[in-house]
């Protein structure tokens, strides 16, 4: 294979933190179990945030025939990423639910209407079609910054199309996980664990970015 590569990926320390209530504490509500579950979780969410800035990158490292843009849905160009990713292995199509809503298999002709029974079922049961012409839609998920409901974490406008037998994004962890228990004035605790972690994109040649200019909002 021509993309048989090595590549190193650097890490640096990461922390999640749990915090308890004396409230909490006074009454047992929170185990153990769900303070680790908490900060296993919070590693997770921190590998995705991470994972989708590694994909992000594709933009800038990957060939120029690999990035491409439009307002809205643009079947014809996205036909040409697929192939390209197809190239590498079975594509499949991931992005945010402001964009794949927009992907429709509509060939033009003239029926009424225009759509696949499966694909109605599709939209209607989960909000947009689950297959693209044979290739795969993914919903990646996407979370509230705050609990004012006015921002996301993610930017949507990409739909990231690559081949899935390469898995182009890669965690690194090294060392042990170490967990710092601090007791506060108030008789709240703070659980702080800290872990030595890296994410990085592997064969960027490979994956291939659509962006929806039409799409705005966003942090990441």
């Amino acid at each position: 294979r021509l993309d048989n590569k090595s590549f190193q990926v650097d890490v640096k320390v990461e922390t999640v933190g749990a915090f308890v209530t004396l409230e909490e504490i006074l009454l047992g509500k929170v185990s153990l179990a769900e303070l680790m579950a908490n900060i296993a979780q919070g590693f997770v969410e921190r590998v995705y945030i991470k994972t989708v800035q590694a994909l992000r990158t594709a933009k800038t490292l990957a060939p120029e025939a690999n990035i491409k843009s439009g307002t809205g849905f643009e079947g014809n160009v996205i036909d040409n990423l697929v192939r390209i990713a197809s190239a590498y292995g079975t594509p499949v199509i991931m992005g945010f639910r402001s964009v794949i809503t927009k992907i429709n298999n509509g060939a033009g002709w003239e029926n009424v209407p225009n759509i696949d029974a499966r694909d109605a079922n599709d939209i209607r049961n989960r909000g947009f079609v689950t297959m693209y012409k044979g290739v795969p839609v993914v919903e990646l998920p996407n979370y509230l910054v705050d609990e004012t409901n006015s921002e996301f974490v993610f930017q949507e406008g990409d739909l990231f199309i690559l081949p899935t037998e390469s898995r182009p994004v890669k965690v690194a962890m090294k060392g042990d996980l170490h967990i710092e228990e601090t007791q506060h004035p108030s008789g709240s605790m703070e659980q702080s664990a800290h872990r030595l972690m890296g994410v990085g994109l592997y064969l960027a040649n490979n994956i291939c970015v659509y962006t929806d200019t039409t799409v705005e909002g966003g942090r990441y």
